[in-house]
């Protein structure tokens, strides 16, 4: 197999940009952001709060440094609590492409949508150049999530999820 090697000695499979919402309030502009490029490894995430919350931060910081994504664009309305300069720089601190947008001060939803869209597109170009290197099982991080259960998850799904990640722990993957 081959990967992406990251600053941090992590190697991850896809090389994906991420747009991160900081508030419920920047969610329609990010998604509108990365409408165009959905078929591409643009993934939309974010927090819905509007205030500061350090599991949040945490999680989103996880999110994007996770060694799967290329490059960040983080999107804040301007007002809500979340501190997007920390994040920003944790995540440039790993040699990735990032950048904020801020609503409020980029001049509405439309510039925003379309400032977004042009940095995609850079970042795409540059996430395309990075060179592959070789990894095994014990290179990988793995997570899921639940998709919603029905009447059969206890005893399909659920064990056959739990086999398959057991299998990879005992390879050397987390």
């Amino acid at each position: 197999m081959t990967g992406f090697l990251r600053s941090d000695g992590r190697k991850g499979i896809r090389n994906v940009v991420a747009v991160v919402y900081l508030v419920e309030c920047a969610h329609h502009v990010a998604r509108e952001i990365t409408f165009p490029f959905r078929d591409q490894q643009v993934h939309l995430l974010g927090f819905p709060g509007c205030y500061p919350n350090a599991y949040a931060h945490r999680m989103l910081q996880q999110f994007c440094t996770h060694p799967n994504v290329g490059a960040v664009l983080l999107l804040s309305l301007g007002c809500e609590g979340f501190n997007r300069r920390e994040l920003l720089d944790k995540i440039r601190a790993t040699g990735r492409p990032a950048d904020v947008l801020v609503i409020q001060e980029t001049g509405g939803t439309r510039k925003t949508i379309a400032e977004g869209r042009r940095w995609i597109e850079v970042a795409m170009g540059a996430n395309r150049r990075p060179a592959r290197v070789e990894f095994g099982v014990s290179d990988l991080v793995v997570g899921t999530v639940c998709g919603g259960s029905d009447a059969t998850s206890g005893i399909t799904a659920n064990p056959a999820v739990g086999r398959a990640f057991d299998l990879l722990v005992q390879n050397g993957a987390r």
